[in-house]
């Protein structure tokens, strides 16, 4: 059972290991993929897929830690676009350069 606290995040060891877990999921494509423009364009099957995901490994007040939860994966996934943009992006390569280099966080290449 994940402990939250009132503003409904988390505050013990399991919040912190479902931290974890949403900093993975958010970095697999299945579940967000990085060619989303914004957290608000994100599928809201693709959501809901997570959301159950989560039901499933962790147990918590639902009702107030949803936010919560939703808006930690969302930074994360935004974090993670960020870095990848940061470490593999570079303006004078073309794009099929960039795309023959992809790294290996990346699960599969949106074209």
């Amino acid at each position: 059972m994940v402990e939250l606290n009132g503003d409904g995040q988390g505050s013990d060891n399991g919040s912190h290991l479902l931290v974890r877990f949403l900093g993975r999921l958010s970095q697999k494509s299945v579940f967000c993929p990085i060619s989303v423009v914004r957290w608000d364009k994100m599928p809201k099957e693709k959501k809901q897929v997570m959301w159950e995901l989560i039901e499933e490994h962790f147990e918590f007040d639902y009702d107030s830690g949803v936010d919560w939860v939703m808006l930690s994966l969302r930074y994360r996934w935004k974090s993670f676009k960020y870095k990848l943009r940061n470490n593999n992006f570079y303006p004078n390569k073309s794009k099929e350069e960039i795309l023959e280099k992809t790294p290996k966080e990346v699960d599969s290449v949106v074209e």
